[in-house]
């Protein structure tokens, strides 16, 4: 049983080293991306799902701040600390902390710091 399980580990380390490198280009590019961690190695992460208290905060965040996005064409880059998912009017919402900014899959970038912050707080679950 234990090798079994160090074997599939052992596959699933040697996939996530074998992910293609994060490239920079236009948000409206942006679909594919390797997470990173502070040091740059790359990890497996997939999207954190939202309960339903942070569910009403993000979506208090999101339309509080909608207007604020910006569709610029300016490159995001960085390593992607994290991403929220959460269902709104039956539509998957999704944003993703990318080094100093956050990235909505169908409003654009957000670069107001206040705004981040926020989000960082929600994220973290305060």
């Amino acid at each position: 049983m234990i090798r079994r399980i160090t074997v599939l580990f052992l596959a699933a380390a040697l996939a996530a080293c074998t992910l293609p490198a994060a490239t920079v280009g236009p948000v409206s590019q942006l679909q594919w991306f390797a997470y990173t961690d502070a040091q740059g190695q790359r990890i497996l992460a997939a999207p954190k799902t939202a309960g339903e208290a942070r569910t009403k905060a993000w979506q208090g965040w999101l339309q509080q701040h909608r207007s604020a996005w910006r569709q610029d064409r300016q490159p995001v880059t960085g390593p992607t600390q994290w991403c929220a998912t959460w269902q709104e009017a039956q539509r998957k919402q999704e944003v993703c902390r990318r080094g100093g900014t956050l990235v909505h899959f169908q409003y654009g970038v957000l670069r107001d710091e206040a705004a981040i912050q926020a989000a960082q707080k929600i994220w973290l679950g305060y």
